[in-house]
């Protein structure tokens, strides 16, 4: 009974150190959407905050054209210096200045 008590308790341990080591210590903080005027200078930096994590390179891929009036999708990509990764999509909206 002693060995299937530590061989269980062994597995637990383990597979608790896997969980922990594949989930991003690190978060993205984003406004759910950004609102821009149409033909406004943005900077990606006022909107997007990297909260915690060492190391952190992030990659942006979007479709944005400020210069018109639509719907378009950034997506963030982050990765520790560990290889770790989380993404997050945020809908950008640009809206006629008018």
């Amino acid at each position: 009974m002693k060995r299937i008590f530590t061989a269980v308790l062994l597995t637990a341990i383990i597979l608790g150190d896997i969980y922990l080591y594949r989930q991003p210590y690190f978060g993205i903080e984003t406004p759910e959407k950004i609102v821009l005027q149409k033909g406004e200078h943005f900077s990606l930096d006022d909107y997007v905050k990297i909260d915690g994590g060492e190391g952190i390179c992030i990659e942006y891929i979007d479709d944005i054209n400020i210069n018109r009036e639509g719907s378009y999708s950034l997506r963030i990509k982050a990765q520790d210096a560990k290889g770790r990764i989380k993404e997050k999509e945020v809908e950008v909206i640009v809206e006629d200045a008018a």
